[in-house]
């Protein structure tokens, strides 16, 4: 049976009740210069300290505020890791400083560490969606500025070493483990953790809040639903253009209006910007019709309706590398309000 791939994290932050940490404080380190581009990286090692911000109660997995490591988690968590003889990452204790959280402090904190990856997965980069010569295919690190954007990760499964825990590439980077480790998050009823399969489509993790490691289906929903499940092609596209008397239900039907007299022109916009943005993801997955549409509007379309075809044919080449004429992309630039040129390039 092939073996199962996941991206893990922690799932919520103070917003929702859970602890929230930050400042953390390490020792750091720099990695061996990568083999084959010569890139380094700096990481924390060793003993660390941060404190809590905020939150009414403590979880096994709690997010710091952005930093590296992205999170940090209970002593349960590593002992049960070790329980199952995981392999593949070291653990350090993280000592609380501070706790800012009165209802946090009251109880006290359990112990809590940092795991940092030390075995690694080679990435399959045209799989991914990486332009040629984008990363180094060793270490992943961007050789162009900006750096691209993959549509997802695609591992090469051939060079994993079997640990339960990894990043990807030299270095490595990312959270990463086997279907195992969440079945032992199942099991232990960890908490405010997030697994999404390493595979995903980057641009449908927003659209969703992860597997269900907890719930009652087992096994769970292991990917979210299509963007454009619901709705046939010709209706997002459709989404694409509303504008004028168009867009009165929508808005009325938006902001609970009690009349077409209500609604005004800046109104009209932002219901139009808002339904096309939510149509662009839908239409991502019909890139090759899509394109025809979208160039079609862009060229004869209402103002509007030519703005919001701009903003899907930018996605559209983000996402699948779509190819632009020239006449094309200057009619984006000039549709497209504070236009940025990598969103073309």
């Amino acid at each position: 049976m092939a073996v199962r791939f996941l991206r893990f994290g922690y799932r919520s932050s103070y917003t929702d009740g859970s602890a929230w940490a930050s400042q953390f404080r390490s020792d750091w380190e720099t990695t061996r210069p990568c083999p084959r581009c010569g890139s380094t990286r700096q990481r924390p090692t060793g003993p660390a300290t941060c404190i809590i911000e905020a939150g009414l109660r403590w979880t096994d997995a709690i997010g710091t505020s952005g930093g590296s490591p992205p999170f940090i988690v209970s002593k349960r968590v590593v002992e049960g890791l070790q329980a199952i003889g995981a392999q593949g990452y070291m653990s350090y204790p993280v000592a609380i400083e501070r706790i800012s959280a009165p209802a946090l402090s009251a109880r006290g904190a359990p112990k809590y560490y940092y795991i940092a990856p030390v075995s690694s997965v080679e990435v399959d980069l045209p799989a991914s969606g990486s332009p040629p010569g984008a990363r180094c295919p060793r270490c992943l690190a961007a050789q162009v500025d900006p750096p691209p954007r993959e549509q997802r990760w695609v591992p090469k499964t051939e060079t994993w070493d079997g640990a339960d825990i990894f990043g990807l590439g030299w270095f490595p980077f990312g959270y990463f483990c086997t279907e195992r480790v969440m079945q032992l998050a199942r099991d232990g009823t960890w908490t405010n953790f997030r697994f999404d399969p390493i595979d995903i489509l980057e641009r449908h993790i927003p659209r969703w809040s992860g597997i269900d490691y907890l719930g009652r289906q087992w096994p769970p929903e292991w990917y979210p639903d299509s963007p454009s499940r619901g709705k046939s092609f010709g209706e997002w596209v459709a989404l694409t253009r509303l504008s004028g008397d168009a867009a009165v239900p929508y808005a009325i039907e938006l902001h609970e209006l009690e009349s077409a007299s209500h609604v005004t022109p800046e109104l009209i916009e932002e219901v139009s910007e808002m339904y096309a943005r939510s149509a662009a993801e839908a239409l991502l997955d019909y890139p090759e019709e899509a394109q025809g549409a979208m160039v079609i509007q862009l060229r004869e379309g209402a103002p509007l309706e030519r703005r919001n075809a701009a903003y899907v044919l930018s996605r559209l080449r983000q996402e699948h590398r779509i190819p632009l004429p020239d006449d094309v992309r200057e009619l984006i630039r000039q549709n497209t309000p504070d236009f940025v040129e990598s969103l073309i390039e």
